[in-house]
């Protein structure tokens, strides 16, 4: 499989070598929109024949209309400001009348027209139609009309093509122009074809192309391409993705990006015993929390973009609607462009030392506001845990003993999950509240020492903070954002958060396209709920060491059903001492995610044939999210394989 493949891509790249000598070139000049009526070149004046045309129609009806001659093609592109005579019968009836009576000033071949809208409203029907020529779409060529309730037509507009001279047999085929496009776009996209005439405002004829829209996920946007189908010129594109920030009233606004992995860093070679890494690439994130100017206010990315008719500086997290994604082996990604200053007050909480059984304790935890009197804003807040010792938890993630500290916030949501042993202090994830909870809930058996936060880590924007930056405002979640102790050992294990994040989203907006009831307005499944997502999970992280030393990294990712959690461990050593983070597998990482939807769908107990099932859905679907993609893998886990 993987020979053939290669083959193919050589023989692909070899031929598009050869093509482009041949004259298959791409034109990545800046190109003249056939939608810019403004920036058209002059090409055709309208004739005397033609402007008595329309004197006599003017004068036929009412004497009030006015004309507008298009200058592509001379013939009349607007008529409006009258009123005609009384037309009867139904709208289109009047429609092909009209044009009809009128053929010598429009030029409109009625057979090359196709019923495209019809729309009634206050009165009015609005007819549109598409031009066909001997079956293919002419692209933007289109006739209106506008007819009141008594027969009257109110108004004419049209972008017609007269005259259509070219072969009508392509020269290149449907794959071959869906390659050059992949190639321009420099991203794996699905692309889908069909062959249309293609008014061209370079040089005023009418091209056959093929016309591709190609789609690499919502995040890498919807493109339109038409491709010259004789030359293989690449004649216009355009990005079809509807984006977030349109309103006037958006004062702060930017990107969001993240540094990941499409797949994974070995998605299909062979993956012993080290071969070189794929590189990351740049995507779009969705469905991740900005805060602006303090906790208080705060937006949702839409395909990487965020925007808030708020003004003010803004902080992110890894944490959205769906997931919270946070670090037990050190501070959690972090983002701000107003001056933020990290502070400390001595709130905390401890646990008793050890803790009893079967005990659901709750410690509420309250900052004092000393920062709103020097006009800062509040952002964030890390409890900072000087001792751990609860639960246990071994390297294939089975648990020893199920108690675990959980991180409430205000609304109720669960931030973060801990179980295990550190034997040195940590921060815990991040709460955009100066109020936050601490739950600690143990079993009826097994019992350890318990915890101890000393203080509480908080940021504040300090940098003029209700004034909006929107030129540093944007984001690109990278290892320069993501701290990790580990970046001697593998520099691509600090990208874990923001991979697992990613992929958790991917497969989240893949299930919202299916989660749906053709019966009912009503959601099959409930995925609302936010899930708190642990990397670098390990149940005793400070004792792990690196690939040559310590106990080594938790060799699983799972999902708590009971608990309903995501832990995602460091994973395996490969050839060159890197441990190989199950995060950065979005196979895996994805895989996790399918089983909380089947949990969410009927729980079931994950052993025997129920078990078996679940792990078959969870693959089946992993990989069918990446195809809809664009990516043409047969298996996850790959990188895993050492």
């Amino acid at each position: 499989m993987m020979a053939v493949s290669a083959f193919s891509a050589l023989v692909f790249f070899s031929w598009l070598c050869g093509a482009e000598a041949a004259g298959f070139k791409k034109n990545n000049q800046s190109k003249i929109s056939p939608l810019s009526d403004s920036m058209r070149k002059e090409r055709a004046a309208p004739s005397m024949k033609q402007t008595e045309n329309f004197a006599a129609f003017n004068a036929k009806h009412s004497n009030d209309w006015k004309i507008r001659y298009s200058p592509r093609t001379a013939l009349p592109e607007a008529i409006v400001g009258g009123k005609t005579y009384k037309y009867y019968g139904a709208p289109p009836e009047i429609a092909a009348a009209f044009l009809k009576e009128n053929q010598e000033m429009l030029k409109v071949d009625l057979t090359q027209l196709k019923p495209a809208h019809s729309r009634t409203f206050m009165g009015l029907t609005h007819l549109q139609y598409d031009q066909v020529y001997q079956g293919l779409p002419v692209e933007f060529a289109y006739v209106k009309l506008h007819i009141n309730g008594d027969g009257e037509v109110l108004g004419y507009q049209a972008k017609f093509e007269p005259e259509i001279k070219v072969s009508l047999v392509p020269s290149i085929s449907e794959g071959f122009a869906e390659n050059l496009v992949i190639s321009d776009l420099g991203f794996k996209a699905k692309a889908s074809s069909k062959l249309v005439l293609f008014p061209d405002e370079e040089d005023g004829t009418v091209r056959l192309a093929w016309k591709i829209t190609a789609r690499g996920g919502l995040a890498a946007g919807l493109w339109i391409y038409y491709v010259d189908a004789l030359s293989g010129e690449i004649l216009f594109r355009y990005d079809d993705l509807r984006h977030a920030c349109v309103s006037p009233n958006d004062v702060t606004t930017g990107t969001v990006y993240g540094m990941v992995y499409d797949i994974s860093p070995i998605p299909t070679v062979t993956p012993y015993p080290s071969p070189p890494y794929d590189a990351t690439v740049s995507r779009p994130i969705s469905n991740q929390y900005v805060w602006i100017n303090g906790y208080q206010s705060s937006t949702i990315t839409a395909n990487g973009q965020y925007c808030s008719s708020i003004p003010g500086k803004v902080f992110a997290s890894l944490k959205g609607p769906y997931f919270s994604v946070v670090n037990f082996r050190g501070a959690s990604a972090h983002f701000d462009n107003g001056g933020g200053q990290w502070r400390s007050q001595t709130k905390g909480a401890s646990s008793p030392h050890p803790y009893s059984n079967s005990s659901n304790l709750e410690y509420p935890v309250s900052l004092t506001d000393d920062w709103t009197a020097s006009n800062w804003a509040f952002a964030k807040v890390y409890p900072r845990f000087t001792a751990f010792n609860v639960g246990g938890m071994d390297l294939a993630s089975d648990y020893e003993d199920e108690d675990f500290v959980k991180i409430k916030d205000q609304s109720g949501k669960i931030t973060a999950v801990y179980i295990g042993k550190r034997t040195s202090s940590f921060v815990g994830g991040p709460i955009e509240n100066p109020s936050y909870t601490v739950i600690l809930k143990t079993d009826g058996s097994g019992t350890n020492d318990g915890f101890t936060i000393d203080i509480s880590s908080y940021l504040v924007l300090t940098n003029n903070p209700g004034s909006s930056n929107n030129a540093t405002g944007s984001i690109l979640w990278n290892t320069s954002l993501i701290p990790e102790p580990d970046s001697g050992v593998n520099e691509v294990n600090r990208l874990s958060e923001i991979n697992a994040f990613y992929h958790l989203n991917k497969a989240w907006e893949y299930f919202g396209n299916l989660n749906k009831d053709p019966l009912s307005a009503n959601l099959p499944i409930d995925l609302s709920k936010r899930v708190p997502v642990m990397v670098h999970a390990h149940g005793d992280p400070d004792n792990r060491g690196n690939c040559t030393q310590g106990v080594g990294g938790m060799q699983n990712a799972f999902y708590d059903f009971e608990n309903d959690m995501i832990f995602i461990g460091d994973g395996p050593c490969d050839s060159a001492y890197r441990f190989r983070s199950y995060a950065l597998d979005g196979g895996i990482v994805r895989h996790e995610y399918v089983h909380l939807v089947v949990n969410r769908i009927y729980p079931i107990i994950n052993f025997g044939e129920f078990g078996a099932i679940s792990e078959g859905f969870a693959d089946y679907f992993s990989l069918s999210s990446l195809k809809s993609e664009g990516f043409d893998i047969d298996i996850i886990g790959n990188y895993m394989d050492i």
